[in-house]
């Protein structure tokens, strides 16, 4: 259902407007809706002339306040920052003392909350910042330096094998082994600067690359580093272990890289007691923060007379009492809000909240994704919170399938428990689930046809029907004229909700076409079931025409016109027929294909993966169709759309 609504408006002195707003910020009950210049207002602003100082005109946001909300977003941006660079709490504040703390800052005044967010900048931003980038610089350096070790690694025995004499140096090389070429021709060009004092050693270093070790004398260090940089990739050390031999830098590399780990975890000490100095602080500096941008945009929302403010919204009727007397009692009287009327004609603009039982809030989730109905409409979540599992169990109707996914839904149920949006589709998947089970009891399915192959079905005589109901090419028919007996009782339901809509909003003529138009559908229906049971015919001939009466006085010459896209709609549900003896086959082929395997290992693999692709198929493709027949064939005769989300000014909505 839909919660009744309560238009309100408060007036209070121009100064106290901020601290409304934060009030309002902090219940999170009002949905703002914005205030608008009268037709007087605008035509004195067209003219150039006055404004009386009485009227209500919307609030100009100045060039002060944008300026103070762009420093504030600018300032908690840092303070983002500074959060994100802290490890988390191991006990983090409990919500109360959250609470408690950012009500006390939004106490002040933005120019004081501004104050407030420089001083914690100044004190924890810069040491935050050097400790992270310490971090940071010793993590680089560790993976830079790990990466050199293993190249060091690879080449140190080629180094041990050539003996460096006190005046030569030594230069390493890697060099792709895609140019084998390459490194005769490095050879050759440097052994001809000096055949006698340089030497040239290489050695497979992996599948990719080759390394080399050039031992020269000092004297020809520039003319050795020019030929190597225009051909090879050089390793180059950093600056700290420049010069050194190769054993001598390996050992340095790994003497570091063991230092650096300790470095990492001092930092991370320090930054752990900075977190249990301040992460509280600044966390509730930031929300603060935040919610003082979100009320300062919120100002351009708001009206003005030369001395007042002007807020004007709507709050669910059951929070209005609550939102006055907190108003009344925080403001200390000096805030007036008071409930308006409501304009019967424009309904469309009163924002929709829907509050249903908790077997059908889940479905409110398929709801979402369309624009809601109309304010004073019917809720149809209860609706399709019924027929949304019928249809999904008429179609899958298999107990095994249906107890696989209950079980699979249950166990999801505990993991995204603290997830609202997962925990409305398990919901709806739980729903399915359980339909298609008791459907699965009543066609006597479970994976298929196994109930009947063990002999564990025993056929049971009700209400004069003979259970359970076998769905098989013998029973197609009597399945067929109940799947759409069913979209005719569904579409039924539909007119008449559309019926009493245009009765909620004093459309008669629009009512008397939807009643026309549910008693051409039951009469059609009376006709169709004396082709199979005796019944009287007078009562389908005294609606019919009566009906079609109605249909031309409510909707004109073309109101009967309707009546096929009517009976096109009825005819939709023979799909759930269908849908459900394609699924039917696939399980029993499954089960046939087991049995003819001659392998009983073979064969139950066999079964299983096509039990499965079932499981998965169902899973979606039934779903898919329900809510189709329950958006598109049932809410098209009573479901307006137009009506506006109900957005309350809430903190971290």
């Amino acid at each position: 259902m839909f919660l009744p609504m309560a238009k309100v408006e408060l007036v209070g002195p121009k100064s106290l407007l901020p601290q409304t707003l934060s009030l309002l910020h902090r219940l999170g009950t009002l949905h703002f809706e914005p205030v608008v210049a009268s037709e007087a207002t605008e035509e004195a602003a067209e003219t150039g002339q006055a404004v009386a100082a009485e009227e209500v005109r919307p609030i100009t946001v100045d060039e002060e306040c944008k300026q103070l909300r762009a420093a504030l977003e600018d300032k908690v941006s840092v303070i983002n920052g500074i959060l994100e660079s802290l490890p988390p709490l191991e006990n983090p504040p409990s919500d109360e003392e959250l609470e408690r703390r950012v009500k006390e800052l939004s106490a002040r005044t933005s120019e004081e909350l501004l104050a407030e967010v420089d001083r914690a900048i100044a004190e924890q931003g810069e040491r935050t910042r050097e400790l992270s980038a310490q971090k940071d610089r010793a993590r680089l350096d560790l993976l830079t330096l790990r990466r050199y070790e293993t190249i060091l690694e690879k080449i140190q025995p080629l180094a041990a094998r050539l003996e460096i004499p006190p005046d030569h140096q030594t230069t390493a090389f890697l060099i792709e082994r895609t140019h084998p070429a390459a490194l005769d021709a490095i050879r050759h060009e440097l052994v001809n600067l000096d055949r006698v004092r340089i030497r040239v050693e290489h050695e497979e270093l992996d599948e990719n690359a080759t390394a080399g070790i050039v031992v020269y004398p000092a004297d020809l260090s520039q003319k050795i580093h020019e030929v190597l940089a225009d051909n090879v990739s050089l390793i180059r050390l950093p600056a700290e272990f420049a010069g050194l031999s190769p054993q001598e830098a390996l050992t340095a590399i790994r003497q570091r890289t063991e230092e650096l780990p300790h470095t990492v975890k001092e930092v991370d000490s320090e930054l752990a007691a900075l977190a249990r100095q301040s992460y509280v602080a600044l966390k509730a500096l930031a929300a603060a923060v935040r919610d003082r941008i979100e009320e300062l945009q919120c100002n351009s929302l708001c009206g003005e007379t030369e001395f007042t403010f002007v807020i004007r919204g709507w709050v669910p009727r059951k929070d209005l009492r609550r939102t006055e007397e907190t108003i009344r009692t925080e403001l200390e009287g000096r805030v007036l809000i008071e409930e308006r009327p409501v304009d019967e004609e424009k309904l469309e603009e009163v924002p929709v909240v829907m509050e249903n039982p908790k077997w059908a809030k889940p479905f409110e989730l398929i709801l979402s994704l369309f624009q809601p109905p109309v304010y004073g409409t019917v809720d149809p979540t209860p609706f399709i919170a019924i027929f949304f599992p019928v249809f999904f169990g008429i179609i899958v109707g298999d107990a095994g399938y249906g107890l696989v996914w209950l079980i699979i839904a249950l166990l999801l149920r505990r993991k995204f428990k603290n997830n609202p949006g997962v925990m409305s589709f398990l919901g709806i998947f739980s729903a399915g689930a359980i339909a298609t089970i008791l459907f699965g009891i009543l066609y006597g399915e479970a994976f298929g046809d196994l109930p009947h192959r063990f002999h564990l079905v025993r056929e049971i005589h009700l209400f004069g029907l003979e259970l359970p109901f076998e769905r098989s090419m013998e029973n197609m028919m009597p399945l067929l004229f109940v799947t759409v007996g069913l979209g005719a009782f569904c579409i039924l339901v539909g007119l008449l909700l559309g019926a009493v809509n245009a009765f909620r909003g004093r459309h008669t003529r629009h009512a008397m076409e939807k009643i026309g138009m549910a008693l051409v559908l039951v009469s059609a229906v009376l006709f169709a079931l004396r082709m199979v049971v005796n019944i009287p015919g007078a009562l389908g001939g005294i609606m019919l025409p009566v009906g079609l009466v109605l249909l031309v006085v409510g909707g004109g010459l073309m109101g009967p016109m309707e009546v096929f896209s009517m009976l096109g709609n009825v005819a939709s549900f023979a799909r759930l027929m269908a849908l459900g003896m394609s699924g039917v086959v696939l399980a029993v082929t499954a089960n046939t294909l087991a049995t003819k395997m001659g392998n009983l290992a073979a064969g139950l693999a066999i079964a299983g993966l096509l039990h499965a692709i079932a499981l998965l198929i169902h899973a979606f493709s039934p779903g898919i169709h329900a809510i189709r027949l329950n958006v598109i064939e049932f809410f098209k005769w009573f479901y307006e759309t137009g009506g506006k989300r109900y957005k309350p000014f809430a903190r971290g909505r």
